[in-house]
């Protein structure tokens, strides 16, 4: 696809939960495999996990799965430089047709996290601009729930941060998304390798002109919904149909 003024990769709530989230967690990797990236959150600093990203982006956003904790919000968030804190209160992602579902009302929740820099136990760590969503799908049991969704931004003014070399080992970029020959597997900064590495982001940035995907996706995969509250001991059927 010709890469477009304009055009950008700029899923919704809903879209990020109801069809990224729901593939990823049934199994359906080969539907979004090639645009979102699985990695391991606590592996990276922010200002390296950007380069992780399978699809590049104009908006300083960037899109990642990571495999959900057994603690549920109280899973591992420290990095190498600092932590990233929970801010507010969970907010409802709804699908109000049912559209990627079908199941109509909540389907999923996020939270928004801050990275801060310093030992989560010091009064002295500091508020960065980096923020993070966490999404969340809530229409299967507690321990079905695999993976999260997290979507990374940039808030700042300084650019200098956006074009400054990565702290070492340096990233490894995805320059051809529908090539990648690591679309299965989770990126781990401290084993991986330096192959396909940029210096800068304005030179990944020229590197991948128009690598946009141009796949034709089927969005309808509706599944039965789990309700947390039902008390019915009866066993559900999970009809998650292709």
């Amino acid at each position: 696809m010709v890469d477009v003024v304009g055009f950008g990769f700029r899923p919704t709530d809903e879209e990020l939960v109801g069809y990224y989230l729901h593939n990823k967690i049934l199994g359906n990797d080969w539907l979004v495999q090639e645009l979102i990236n699985e990695v391991n959150i606590s592996n990276f600093d922010p200002w390296n996990l950007r380069f992780q990203s399978k699809v590049k982006s104009r908006d300083l956003v960037w899109y990642f799965f990571s495999r959900r904790g057994s603690n549920g919000d109280r899973q591992n968030r420290k990095t190498s430089s600092g932590f990233w804190k929970i801010t507010g209160d969970p907010v409802e992602v709804k699908d109000q047709w049912g559209t990627w579902c079908g199941v109509k009302g909540k389907i999923g929740y996020k939270r928004v996290l801050v990275f801060r820099r310093g030992k989560s136990s010091s009064s002295q760590s500091t508020k960065s601009d980096w923020v993070m969503h966490e999404y969340h799908y809530t229409l299967l049991p507690q321990d079905q729930r695999t993976h999260v969704i997290c979507r990374l931004e940039y808030k700042g003014q300084d650019m200098n941060i956006l074009s400054a070399n990565p702290t070492e080992p340096l990233p490894t970029f995805f320059p051809n998304v529908t090539n990648s020959a690591a679309s299965n597997s989770v990126v781990n900064q401290s084993v991986q390798g330096n192959s396909a590495s940029f210096n800068t982001f304005s030179d990944y940035d020229s590197a991948n002109q128009g690598q946009w995907f141009s796949e034709e996706f089927n969005l309808h995969q509706p599944v039965v919904s789990y309700d947390d509250d039902d008390d019915d001991d009866t066993q559900r059927i999970w009809d998650y149909g292709i």
